[in-house]
């Protein structure tokens, strides 16, 4: 889970762990971010990629609060930019 305000993401993250029973690759983890910005947003898929060497990303949720009217798959970095 990605988010700027570290506390409401922990207490999200907490919420879906307490409420199933998820093994330690399968439970939602916080990682907070200063800003929606390319490097910061590159900066914590690094630290993704260090939390779980050699996993994938099975389940990603794009929000920024505007609409991208295509598939989430179909999605480039030009798309993702132009919302941050």
């Amino acid at each position: 889970m990605i988010a700027r305000q570290a506390k409401s993401l922990a207490e999200a993250a907490d919420e879906i762990n307490n409420a199933y029973s998820l093994d330690n690759d399968s439970k939602a983890v916080p990682f907070p971010i200063s800003e929606y910005s390319r490097s910061e947003i590159e900066r914590v898929f690094e630290e993704i990629k260090k939390a779980w060497p050699g996993g994938e990303i099975r389940v990603a949720v794009f929000n920024t609060g505007h609409r991208v009217a295509k598939p989430f798959l179909e999605l480039t970095q030009d798309d993702i930019g132009m919302k941050l």
